[in-house]
Parts: structure tokens; sequence; C-alpha cells
């Protein structure tokens, strides 16, 4: 989160919930943004995780979409 400056504001979530959010989904056997609602809608999944949500695809794109060369080398 330190080094990584996208969104101006954090609420509710910091950069790195969203890279974890994209990773998790890939680690799932998500293959696009998409399926992280698939993940948001598991009870279990959230539990095992300790989180009461996750954000959403939409987010998760907007998210992406803030990336510059800069950033990623940053991440």
């Amino acid at each position: 989160d330190s080094t990584v400056k996208l969104l101006k504001i954090h609420k509710p979530y910091h950069e790195s919930d969203h890279v974890l959010n994209v990773a998790y989904n890939s680690l799932c056997g998500g293959r696009t943004l998409d399926d992280i609602e698939l993940r948001r809608n598991d009870a279990v999944f959230l539990d095992a995780l300790g989180v009461s949500s996750l954000p959403d695809p939409t987010t998760a794109g907007d998210f992406c979409r803030r990336f510059d060369e800069n950033s990623i080398m940053d991440l």
C-alpha cells in the first residue's frame, strides 16, 4: 500500500485489497474479472479470507485500468 498509490480515498478498500482480489480470483480458477462475482457470493470463501466483502468485478476493472508503466513497476 505504501508503494502503489492509485486510489485517492481508501474506503472501503486499499490497493492491496484489489491486488489480492484479482490474485485470489485467478488462484481459484477465475478466468475473467467477472468470475470475481462468484467469490463475492461464496460465504465459505469470504469466511476463509476473514472478510465480509470483496470489491466487485466492475471496481476491479476500474482499478486495473488505473495502472500505467510506473505503477506496474512499483507493484
